[in-house]
């Protein structure tokens, strides 16, 4: 299950349409859902 988050999770910051990361650099502002959603992963991780 690891895994799976640590993929979502980049899958979240880089690969996916509305990239957070890509959004960012191109000025485009900070996505507020994408962020609680990265939070919500890395909360999951932390307790695995």
């Amino acid at each position: 299950m690891e895994n799976d988050l640590v993929k979502y999770l980049g899958d979240l910051l880089l690969h996916q349409d509305d990239r957070l990361l890509i959004k960012l650099r191109m000025g485009d502002g900070l996505d507020k859902s994408k962020v609680d959603e990265i939070c919500a992963v890395l909360s999951q991780l932390a307790i695995e």
